[in-house]
């Protein structure tokens, strides 16, 4: 499970609602920094970053996710996009705390994995099952 870079989704004990006037508990989806020293250490800098940020948050949980490598694919990257993508597909923007939309959200990269996967991956975490 442990890899140098995994991607994370922080969720949150309430939820937000977005655009298509559906709810969900997820905060931000993101990959883990360049060289950080454990894999869930940026994770737990955005999630304390978090607090200060959004009204109402008193727990955030924190998902990591990783997918098997292949070769020349930077497929954290890939998962994090794809995710993104489906997310924007089911909300019509991207979760609270990601800003920029740009290079990071490519449909493209939903074609590396099992779309209904994704779509599972934030149907579980729309009613988070830590609250």
């Amino acid at each position: 499970m442990w890899k140098k870079r995994l991607v994370y989704i922080l969720v949150a004990n309430k939820k937000f609602k977005y655009r298509s006037g559906r709810r969900s508990h997820i905060l931000y989806i993101g990959t883990t920094g360049k060289g950080a020293r454990r894999p869930a250490a940026s994770a737990v800098a955005k999630a304390m970053a978090i607090f200060g940020d959004v009204r109402g948050v008193k727990q955030i949980g924190v998902y990591l996710l990783n997918s098997d490598s292949r070769p020349s694919v930077r497929t954290w990257q890939k998962l994090e996009s794809a995710l993104l993508a489906i997310f924007c597909q089911r909300y019509y923007e991207l979760p609270i705390e990601n800003k920029r939309r740009g290079e990071y959200v490519n449909e493209e990269d939903i074609r590396y994995f099992r779309r209904d996967n994704l779509v599972n991956i934030l149907r579980l975490l729309e009613d988070s099952p830590l609250f």
